[in-house]
């Protein structure tokens, strides 16, 4: 989804242009952080810079040791609740 596309708001969009700069350059740019700053706090700010690094490490950690993936739990939750409601 590009980071200029309709379905989001401007926040949102400047969140997703910081994320890239994080993912893909590291430091982020002067732009990128003034975009952020709008709209989020600075705890929100290294929250994301967080979540971000902590998924960059889980998909490192499990190509890298060529781990499989268990079905997300959330679904057999969600699925047992369904056919309790049926």
């Amino acid at each position: 989804m590009p980071s200029s596309d309709a379905a989001l708001n401007e926040a949102e969009r400047a969140l997703l242009a910081f994320g890239r700069e994080v993912v893909e350059k590291v430091r982020v740019g002067d732009a990128a952080f003034a975009g952020v700053r709008k709209h989020f706090s600075d705890q929100q700010i290294v929250e994301a810079i967080v979540a971000l690094g902590f998924y960059m490490m889980m998909a490192r950690l499990t190509e890298a040791t060529e781990t499989d993936l268990d079905p997300a739990a959330g679904m057999a939750v969600y699925d047992s609740g369904r056919t309790r409601s049926r």
